[in-house]
Formats: structure tokens, sequence, C-alpha cells
């Protein structure tokens, strides 16, 4: 989905694509508590038999209206997990509540951060240092572009990441929309990426948090910062989803 420009006003937003459709989400009354699923595709501990009816029965536990809100670039398809064809065909038969799927590129990392990304991987094998990774920051703060070889590591993804967000207002109130949408009619938005939830990301070490940072995470806390900008009294609070649980059921 494509959109061009995002309107609000007391009770609703409107959501204007680029061939000038008005999606509008009327929200009745301001929830004081949202939750926004976090939802990676793949799994740490071993391949997943059957996965694709796993994931809907994971969906189906959340026992509650589901907005999927793809966060992926290549969420359409091709070497991605999962396509338009398990999300709105397979899986979307198999769920009980309320359902949809909707993938908005413009809250994913650009295609530019994503090469800078997969050059920095293949071409510098070797690791910056703390130190040396502090300095490419220092230099981001102050608007300057990092080093080629510091993209490999989730610090600077994260942080050029944040800065392309900043010039694309109208994508994090798109996904804002969504998320207050569904939590004023007691659903649930979940913005889905690759990568699994670590519960120990913090005591990774530098290469481990490197292979295992998702920029949803980023996406989560600057769509939280957007409706307590303008709503200070609302709870925002994220849920892991995993599909690790269910390996065993």
């Amino acid at each position: 989905m494509l959109i061009k420009e995002t309107l609000k006003n007391d009770n609703s937003w409107i959501l204007i694509t680029r061939t000038g459709e008005e999606l509008v989400f009327n929200i009745k009354k301001q929830p004081q508590e949202i939750e926004i699923g976090l939802l990676g595709t793949r799994t740490i501990k071993e391949k997943m038999p059957d996965k694709t009816n796993k994931f809907a029965k994971l969906l189906n536990k959340v026992n509650k209206p589901i907005y999927i809100i793809d966060t992926r670039r290549d969420g359409v398809g091709g070497s991605s997990s999962w396509s338009p064809k398990e999300f709105e065909t397979i899986i979307a038969d198999k769920i009980v509540n309320p359902y949809n799927y909707i993938h908005i590129p413009s809250i994913c990392p650009s295609v530019s951060l994503l090469d800078n990304w997969k050059k920095a991987t293949k071409k510098f094998p070797e690791d910056l240092t703390t130190d040396e990774i502090e300095k490419q920051l220092e230099s981001l703060k102050n608007g300057n572009l990092p080093d080629k070889a510091s993209y490999k590591h989730w610090q600077i993804f994260k942080e050029v990441y944040k800065k392309e967000m900043l010039y694309e207002k109208t994508a994090i109130e798109a996904a804002r929309a969504i998320v207050e949408y569904a939590a004023s009619i007691n659903g649930l938005a979940i913005f889905l990426c690759a990568e699994e939830h670590h519960h120990d990301f913090d005591i990774l070490t530098q290469k481990e948090k490197d292979d295992a940072y998702c920029h949803r995470f980023t996406l989560f806390s600057l769509v939280k910062k957007s409706i307590q900008k303008d709503n200070p009294n609302t709870k925002v609070t994220n849920i892991n989803l995993s599909l690790d649980d269910l390996l065993n059921n």
C-alpha cells in the first residue's frame, strides 16, 4: 500500500494513496492502552515442519482482530519468507477472527540501506571495535554518512533507519493509524519482519546482535513516540510473538 498523505481529525485517520483513494479508519474513542505485536518469520532453534499452518495457529492464539503490517522491503514475495499467496490466501483462510494483511514499503529500510548492509557484510569481514562504532555514531549525529564497513553493525543500521524515518512522517503516521484503529476495536496490529525475537539480546555479543537485530523494534519505538506526543497518557507496549514457542506444540 503506497501512502502519499495522512490526515487526522478527532474521529478518524485518512490515508490517501498515490492514486487518490482515501482509506478511512474511524476511531470512535482514543484507546488509553495500546499493544503492538512484533513478529519474525524465522525461528532460532531449528527448522519448523508445517510452518505456514503453525503461523496461522500462532495468530489464532491472539484471539482478536488482527492487522498484519508487513515491514519487510521484500514483503511482496521474492526470496522472503512467505508472500501474499500465504498471507492473503493460505494463512487468511485459517484465521478465525477478523484478519487483514497490509504491506507498507515506506516503513521498511530503504533499498540503499539494505544494499549497504549486504555489501558491508560481504566485503568487510573484520568487525569494527566498540570505539570505532561509537565514532561512526557520533559522525552520524553530525549529519555525515557512516563508512561503508560500518553498515554491518546493528547500531549503525538502526541509526540510519531512524534518520530515514525522520523523512517518512507519512509512513510512521500510516502505521500509527492502523495501530490505533486496531486497538480501538480491541484488535492487535502486528509489525512483521524476518528475524526472530531474542529474549537475551542485551547480553549477546556484538556479532550476535548484528545478526539478531531487526528494525521492527525501532519502528515500534517511533510509532510509540508519535502516539504519545499527541496522547501523553496513552500506555503503549509491545508483545513479542514467537514461532519458536510453537516448535513442540
